[in-house]
């Protein structure tokens, strides 16, 4: 089993390449607006904070590029958008909550960087 930062009963599996884009669509359909935190585990420079609850706006796998990449968007309070680009990725991970609150999402590059990210559900306004 993988670590992962959820605490509730979990489903972990590795998302096959091929599958990649499929995934990432309705991944991003049904987490769109949740709260994400994004970090870089980078063996050389350490752990490094790149967003903090902003909310998700969607992931995608450009696989028709070379080398491929992952976009990651998301957008702060003020609707300022930020795109996380994983260059070569070669590995990607989900961790998802049984009860669909929380969801964690692994992706290791070909340089030996992973990107963590942690999503929650947004609080319902109004």
């Amino acid at each position: 089993r993988r670590p992962m930062a959820i605490e509730t009963a979990t489903r972990t599996r590795e998302i096959r390449r091929e599958d990649w884009s499929h995934f990432f669509d309705e991944f991003s359909r049904r987490h769109d607006g949740w709260l994400v935190t994004s970090e870089l585990l980078d063996p050389k420079l350490g752990d490094q904070v790149e967003v903090e609850n902003q909310a998700f706006r969607g992931i995608v796998a450009e696989v028709r590029r070379d080398p491929r990449v992952i976009e990651i968007f998301t957008e702060n309070r003020e609707k300022e958008s930020t795109t996380n680009v994983i260059e070569e990725p070669t590995r990607v991970w989900i961790d998802e909550s049984v009860d669909d609150t929380d969801a964690a999402m692994e992706i290791e590059a070909k340089d030996g960087t992973k990107t963590l990210l942690r999503l929650r559900s947004a609080p319902r306004s109004g």
